[in-house]
């Protein structure tokens, strides 16, 4: 997971520092010719990074936020000692979540 969140983050700026390049290049003195070649390569990239990273996120961000966040709190705890199973349950489902035999 690890891996996919930093490649996903990775693509996210390259695809910001693309957008600015183009914020830049849209405000010197460049002639429109050279203008527009450089706005259509940067758009080219941008949907190119963007369509590679949509994978990622639609993955790592497939839980919804309350029942990630209730996860990593019962693997919080459990790094601290165990968790009785009784408290080991998802916040939105009341399911349990499974955690470590105690």
């Amino acid at each position: 997971m690890e891996a996919f969140t930093r490649r996903r983050y990775d693509l996210i700026g390259h695809d910001h520092d693309l957008v600015v390049l183009h914020d830049i290049a849209a405000s010197s003195v460049l002639d429109v010719t050279a203008a527009e070649a450089l706005a259509a390569l940067v758009e080219r990239r941008c949907q190119e990074l963007r369509r590679e990273a949509m994978p990622i996120g639609l993955r790592l961000y497939a839980e919804r936020p309350g029942t990630v966040i209730d996860r990593l709190d019962v693997y919080w705890r459990a790094w601290e000692g165990p968790v009785p199973p009784e408290e080991a349950k998802h916040t939105e489902t009341d399911r349990p979540i499974n955690p470590a035999p105690m």
